[in-house]
């Protein structure tokens, strides 16, 4: 996930730009009804309204796998986000499918916002295509920060995926609510008066926040033509709408969802990411990693939080393998 809260510094220039306003861009479907059925190919995701979306697999090698993990990636980041643990859990027999959400990575309109509508559809779609393409076998949604908020809406709304298991990992909640009233009200003044304009982290700030301490991730990540380093200010706007709705669903999350959380997160503020996590319901599984930061999928610690997924998935009881969970 980009450097969220070093982006909200850059709506103040902006502001005093004083350019004329319009409405906020959103993605909509390709079309107004189901037109495909959901599937994989050898390199995308073909969504239901014949979109085609990026995607990354990897699968255990000339087996069936024993579970499937739909992987759903954070804010300007892509698929290439599970690229260290996906071929690590596939060695183990677990079929990785991670995709590029609309807006990001190699899939449509880069940069621009979806619809709520068709973000929570392109979950379902991408969950449908996983059953299909290994029937019988258990599914499980894994969001990362902003997909951590996107599937915590999608399954606790009327309309679930359908994967029987839930994981994620740094979730986005850091909402309207949780927002100092700053924020809030550039944001909302930014997005009125310069929907389209492109934002940049002031030069700096970024490097006063640490997304992970893995240095060879965050310089690959940086030379990676397919994240994205400036942020239009709709889609901004689209984000803490969806950190919003990831917030509001926190006590609604079913049981046996594992919720995992870094103490070093510098991305999502400790205090907003505990005050969410202590509304979670009985029977939610949570681990707080002492040495994780935001991007604990890809941080030095990295393979102790896949080896706990692994095991969650495998038995969903009993103690996990971490020596830094609790």
């Amino acid at each position: 996930m980009n450097c969220v809260r070093a982006v909200f510094a850059a709506l103040a220039a902006l502001i005093l730009l004083g350019l004329e306003g319009c409405a906020p861009l959103r993605q909509g479907p390709l079309v107004t009804r189901a037109l495909m059925v959901p599937a994989f190919t050898d390199a995308h995701f073909i969504a239901s309204d014949g979109a085609q979306l990026g995607m990354q697999e990897w699968s255990p090698d000339g087996a069936a796998p024993w579970v499937v993990i739909v992987a759903l990636h954070g804010m300007n980041d892509y698929s290439g986000a599970f690229a260290l643990p996906g071929p690590w859990w596939a060695q183990r027999g677990v079929a990785v499918y991670a995709i590029d959400l609309r807006g990001f990575g190699r899939s449509p309109q880069r940069g621009v916002w979806p619809q709520a509508d068709l973000l929570r559809q392109d979950i379902r779609d991408a969950v449908a295509a996983a059953k299909a393409a290994h029937p019988g076998v258990p599914v499980a949604l894994l969001g990362l920060s902003m997909g951590a908020a996107a599937a915590m809406e999608v399954e606790t709304s009327g309309q679930p995926s359908g994967a029987e298991e839930l994981i994620l990992v740094s979730p986005a909640v850091w909402g309207w609510t949780q927002m100092p009233w700053a924020y809030r009200a550039a944001l909302r003044l930014a997005a009125l008066t310069a929907p389209g304009a492109r934002l940049e982290p002031p030069k700096g700030v970024v490097a006063q926040v640490t997304p992970s301490d893995n240095i060879n991730l965050l310089r690959r990540m940086g030379a990676d033509p397919n994240l994205l380093f400036e942020t239009r200010t709709d889609a901004l706007l689209g984000l803490v709408n969806l950190m919003q709705k990831g917030n509001d669903s926190v006590d609604k999350l079913p049981p046996g969802t594992l919720y995992l959380l870094g103490a070093r997160d510098e991305i999502i503020p400790p205090a907003v990411a505990e005050r969410a996590a202590a509304r979670l319901a009985p029977g939610v599984r949570v681990l707080r990693y002492r040495e994780g930061y935001h991007l604990l999928l890809g941080d030095v610690q990295a393979e102790t939080v896949w080896r706990d997924v692994l095991t969650h998935l495998a038995t969903r009881v009993g103690a996990l393998p971490s020596v830094n969970g609790r």
